[in-house]
């Protein structure tokens, strides 16, 4: 039954007005805790989040902040531009970009950004691209695919951090937050494309009283630049494919996660990019740099990861059908859909989900 998972198996109906546009304070955000062992659905505060945590629990955090990443220009052909850059080619001058224009896209020819100071050539789409979910609600359409700049890395990082605006879908512009609401006091860089959700919740009164309770903290690090990829309703799960995001764990924080697992901590990540990390890892774990692709489904066998506090994501998402991979397909889409109608809202902005699964781990077999 899970090789035959579609897409529309994690559908449910979100209004769009419960798509929130402004940051929230930890006292106004909701929770949802998903309990898979109990199978239960229950509401609470976000305040209340260290509730559910104690000194047997060990939390994973994406260290890596959002960074400007956006430049606005103007194509050879004429189109005025909008080109989000995620990442550069390793040895060359070529950089992975989202390329957005209002109409008719350029794939080939030059184009200048930034008034001209960053100038270069389109080398061809590599994929689609749901240009209009971003920036302004069906306004924008686009591709990724690789450009070639004539400038140098240095001279590109420092004008877009100068001068760069932030990548955000169409019901929040991050472009008029300020600083503090954008990255969780947990980050310690910057080089995402996306924001962090939901460990921007998370204030230092709430991280000292974890710490209080004898809960440990994991660093990984993933620089998250659009992983997922275009999918229609019908479109299997085993047909599906993820792009590839950087990533790094450092050896001290691979101790820390062995002596949780010798310990039998639970190992919970706050948000999807800390599971994409520690399921990347071998078994055992070492201190690894590299890419990862990983894509989790309901059905696959977790290494590391009990459990994961994350934002309530839109319908059909790779963020949801990873939930749902911890809690069970049918329990967490009911639990959306009670959010739906309880009035929740959804999105970076929106309440949070406490997923508590109920899989043994192929880690554990490493320590009895």
């Amino acid at each position: 039954m899970t090789a035959q998972l579609r897409f529309k198996d994690f559908a449910f109906d979100v209004l769009p007005e419960q798509f929130d546009s402004n940051h929230k304070q930890v006292e106004e955000v909701r929770l949802i805790v998903v309990d898979a062992k109990q199978e239960t659905i229950a509401f609470d505060k976000f305040s209340n989040i260290t509730n559910y945590f104690d000194s047997q629990d060990v939390l994973a955090w994406n260290n890596v902040g959002i960074s400007p990443s956006r430049l606005l220009g103007k194509a050879g052909s004429g189109e005025s531009i909008d080109v989000c850059f995620l990442f550069k080619q390793e040895e060359s001058q070529t950089w992975e970009v989202v390329v957005l224009c209002e109409e008719g896209y350029p794939e080939t020819g030059s184009f200048e950004l930034a008034e001209g100071k960053i100038s270069g050539n389109f080398m061809g789409k590599t994929l689609d691209f749901d240009g209009a979910y971003w920036i302004e609600k069906n306004r924008y359409c686009g591709y990724r695919g690789l450009v070639q700049i004539d400038q140098s890395d240095d001279q590109l990082r420092q004008l877009i951090n100068q001068t760069g605006k932030y990548m955000h879908p169409w019901y929040t512009n991050l472009n008029e937050l300020p600083e503090s609401d954008l990255n969780p006091v947990i980050a310690k860089r910057g080089g995402s494309v996306l924001i962090a959700e939901p460990s921007r919740r998370f204030t230092k009164n709430i991280l000292a009283q974890l710490q209080q309770k004898g809960t440990e903290f994991i660093d990984v690090s993933l620089e998250m630049s659009f992983s997922w990829q275009p999918s229609q309703p019908e479109m299997l799960l085993s047909d599906y494919h993820m792009n590839s995001e950087a990533f790094e764990v450092s050896e001290q924080d691979v101790n820390t996660l062995k002596s949780a697992l010798k310990n039998k901590k639970r190992i919970i990540s706050i948000g999807t990019s800390g599971v994409r990390v520690l399921e990347s890892l071998p078994v055992p774990p070492v201190p690894i740099q590299g890419k990862t692709d990983i894509f989790i489904s309901p059905g696959v066998e977790f290494k590391y990861c009990d459990a994961m506090l994350t934002n309530l994501h839109v319908s059909m998402s790779t963020h949801v059908i990873m939930t749902c991979a911890f809690g069970g397909t049918e329990l967490v889409i009911e639990a959306c859909k009670q959010a739906v109608q309880k009035g929740y809202r959804f999105g970076i902005h929106g309440d949070a989900i406490l997923v508590l699964g109920k899989h043994r781990k192929l880690a554990d077999d490493l320590y009895g």
